[in-house]
């Protein structure tokens, strides 16, 4: 592993190197890749490799460094144990029952949402026959719970009219827990600045409108306090989610526009005539 070897890259370039040299070489670029990884598991491939390569450079020379190679042993257990996690969640989530993997497809993949987030999202939700729920959202009164409609309609009220028809895989109560969780964000600034001065309770934001839902509609419900700890807790799913609920309320503001147009093109044409 120490004698030194020539390395014949071309007719014109050799070098020489040992192969504890190669390994110790390998293993800054091993890790200099892994800083560039998006991918979890990847990540934590790529550094578990490149410690072990280190661990060979710092082995086979004439006095081997004890004290990194026992630190790199450590990091090399805690990168296996991490990949043993990634991979069972993987597992885990291969395959969802067939009303999840519709829901997956069609509404969290596009936005960049992975199985393992979305099956930890599916792990704290809870779905609910519209009958069972009542009013989902009540005008004025403190929103505490997103919501999603898996089947059936919702119907939006203000002030005793109807503003808006929620369909399959439309949320509401996104605009309420984006405050919320920005609220939270605040408050977390304020406590690792020393702000005390700036803490505040952080009150959950009030309905803008009545919600009510079919008898028959089926409602995906995420309590907030839970779903915000999800998020802080999932780097990856973190911006992820946000996208999805924010593309989601973008397509509403749109159709309600097209909606309005169609409404103000119809009276001109019946004014005309």
């Amino acid at each position: 592993m120490t004698k030194r070897r020539k390395l014949i890259l071309t007719d014109k370039f050799q070098i020489d190197i040992s192969y504890s040299e190669l390994a110790g070489h390998s293993s800054f670029l091993l890790l200099a890749k892994s800083y560039l990884e998006h991918d979890p598991l990847v990540l934590r491939s790529l550094a578990m490799t490149g410690f072990g390569c280190m661990s060979l450079f710092q082995y086979y020379r004439p006095k081997p460094l004890w004290l990194p190679l026992r630190w790199n042993a450590v990091f090399i257990t805690i990168n296996l144990g991490m990949i043993a996690i990634l991979l069972d969640e993987r597992f885990q989530s291969r395959e969802f029952p067939e009303e999840e993997e519709e829901l997956y497809q069609s509404l969290f993949f596009p936005s960049g949402i992975s199985r393992p987030d979305f099956l930890h999202l599916m792990e704290i939700c809870r779905k609910r026959r519209a009958d069972e729920c009542g009013c989902l959202a009540k005008q004025g009164a403190p929103q505490t719970k997103l919501c999603l409609v898996l089947d059936g309609k919702a119907k939006v009220y203000r002030d005793g009219q109807v503003i808006a028809v929620l369909r399959k895989n439309q949320f509401f109560g996104e605009m309420s827990f984006i405050n919320f969780r920005e609220a939270h964000l605040a408050r977390a600034l304020a406590e690792r600045v020393g702000r005390d001065d700036e803490l505040k309770e952080i009150k959950k934001a009030n309905a803008t409108a009545d919600i009510t839902a079919d008898d028959d509609a089926e409602i995906m419900i995420w309590d907030f306090d839970e779903l915000n700890d999800l998020l802080t807790e999932r780097r990856t799913l973190r911006n992820t989610f946000i996208a999805c609920i924010a593309s989601d309320l973008v397509k509403k503001l749109v159709e309600k526009e097209a909606e309005r147009s169609a409404s103000a093109s119809t009276d001109n044409e019946e004014g005309s005539t």
